[in-house]
């Protein structure tokens, strides 16, 4: 958590991104001729072991938000 607060505090610009039930992010930006680690500095999964096939987008988003805003 501690590295993580320094990458999150040193970041000038942040962009939040979520996939969709039927593509994750690697597919989606594979389509698009890119991978995440070229567009991003840090890739963070916030719901990893979610106990279902997908999390519903208002439930990421306010997953999501809680965990950054503890980062600050």
């Amino acid at each position: 958590v501690k590295k993580l607060r320094e990458r999150w505090k040193a970041s000038s610009k942040v962009l939040v991104v979520f996939g969709a039930p039927a593509q994750g992010l690697h597919e989606i930006s594979a389509h698009e001729r890119l991978t995440l680690e070229e567009i991003s500095h840090f890739i963070l999964n916030t719901i990893p072991c979610q106990g279902t096939k997908t999390a519903r987008t208002e439930e990421a988003i306010y997953t999501t938000l809680a965990i950054l805003n503890t980062l600050q």
